[in-house]
């Protein structure tokens, strides 16, 4: 939804209509709005005209997918606040799914993906990280992969090699590798 928001008056309509026209024309298509619940919010007198202006059009838009027979666009909402939708959205999302947070085995397989190396250091830090979702573990990875450039701070090479990189990468061979004393760091253990 913040792709679609703009400062200027009638411009989030315009785009949301862009939005839908461009799917139909790809369909099959599904359109998948993230944090939906910032422009869907439950309607009230302190609505702003724009705000309110593009929930109208969303709705409206939602209405006219099904008054072709050979439409194949789906639309999918994501929010972490479901009780603060509107019914008026709500009854044209006919099905809702609770996703849940992750297990420590599925835990497991997002540090896999991020490329957290090595099964006794993803242990860890999927052992340390219950009730936390796979957003707050990119965001360890981040520190942890900060606490290892930190580290590094002091090597010439290193340094010589950082004022050449143009991306990440070009630093992969000269970073020591991930490790569980920096995710230690970024999740805040002492000595373990």
């Amino acid at each position: 939804m913040s792709t679609l928001e703009n400062k200027y008056y009638g411009e989030s309509s315009k785009l949301l209509r862009a939005c839908f026209d461009l799917a139909r024309k790809m369909q099959p298509c599904i359109l998948f709005f993230d944090e939906i619940d910032g422009v869907c919010r439950r309607r009230s007198e302190m609505d702003q005209s724009c705000v309110y202006g593009l929930k109208t059009e969303l709705l409206s838009r939602m209405d006219g997918l099904t008054s072709r027979p050979d439409d194949a666009v789906i639309v999918i909402g994501c929010t972490n606040c479901p009780s603060s939708l509107d019914s008026a959205l709500l009854r044209r999302l006919p099905r809702s799914f609770s996703i849940g947070l992750p297990s420590f085995e599925e835990r497991m397989d997002i540090l896999k993906k991020m490329g957290v190396s090595g099964p006794k250091t993803r242990s860890f830090v999927a052992s340390r990280t219950e009730g936390k979702t796979g957003s707050d573990l990119k965001e360890v990875f981040r520190r942890a992969s900060g606490e290892r450039v930190r580290e590094q701070n002091g090597d010439a090479r290193f340094l010589s090699r950082l004022e050449e990189a143009s991306c990440p990468s070009d630093l992969s061979d000269c970073l020591v590798p991930l490790c569980r004393r920096h995710f230690q760091i970024a999740l805040g253990v002492k000595g373990v």
